[in-house]
């Protein structure tokens, strides 16, 4: 076999596993819409139905602020990580995985210090697409902003790029 032949067929090899994983990535990769009202379906008949409401509500505070999630920005411009702050292994792993699903830049899941409750976290500007990421989730965690200096809440944690923080605690969120 010459050399030119050679290379060509190395080229059709890496080709067609670039062709698999992509497209074995790509098979439960649907968003669910931002959009509000009760039209909000699933993009992906396996995906569960979630009711994407114009408004949740956020903590901030003492009181309560009503969020708009249709003006969310897509899921592939919002940064997330899940930090798990429980005993329960591989919880990070299964909601990072639940988030990347849904077309999240998502962050290697960690293991974070004991938490007792979970809260996601949010910088400023990403209040709409915390509530997202919580409907995604189908949880009814609390979301507030993110504490400025950043919380230290694990040794080699940086949460310099993140947007969204899903800190998981020992309620809920643990157990979904």
């Amino acid at each position: 076999m010459s050399s030119s032949a050679t290379r060509g067929a190395v080229l059709v090899a890496i080709a067609a596993v670039l062709v698999f994983l992509v497209l074995r990535g790509a098979a439960d990769n649907s968003q669910y819409p931002l959009v509000s009202g009760s039209e909000a379906e699933p993009t992906a008949t396996t995906a569960p139905e979630l009711e994407l409401s114009s408004d949740d509500a956020v903590a901030v505070g003492a009181g309560t602020v009503e969020v708009d999630t249709s003006l969310a920005r897509d899921n592939s411009e919002v940064s997330v990580l899940v930090a798990n702050g429980t005993a329960v292994t591989g919880q990070a792993s299964r909601l990072t995985t639940q988030l990347r699903n849904q077309g999240f830049m998502t962050r290697e899941p960690r293991n974070a210090d004991e938490q007792t409750a979970s809260t996601i976290f949010y910088r400023p500007g990403f209040a709409s697409e915390a509530a997202v990421v919580r409907v995604v989730l189908d949880v009814a965690t609390p979301i507030a902003p993110m504490p400025e200096p950043d919380p230290f809440i694990g040794d080699g944690i940086d949460l310099a790029p993140v947007n969204v923080l899903v800190l998981v605690g020992a309620d809920d969120l643990a157990q979904s």
